[in-house]
């Protein structure tokens, strides 16, 4: 239970953090990306780590930035 929502805040964070850099703007778009990867990489080995679920993180939770 605690495990579980430790996950959640994390999530959260990640998630709420990710949004800050998007609406702040694309000034270091390198460590923007270094960021997001660093993100994934933690959500996909500490969070749902089935298939669909890392799919739904890269689309929706940390979508990549565009210039």
């Amino acid at each position: 239970m605690a495990d579980d929502r430790r996950m959640a805040f994390e999530a959260l964070v990640l998630s709420g953090l990710w949004l800050l850099i998007r609406a702040v703007g694309k000034g270091d778009m390198r460590r923007a990306n270094e960021w997001r990867a660093n993100a994934l990489s933690h959500m996909d080995q500490y969070g749902n780590q089935s298939p669909e679920a890392k799919e739904y993180r890269r689309e929706h939770n940390y979508p990549p930035l565009t210039l």
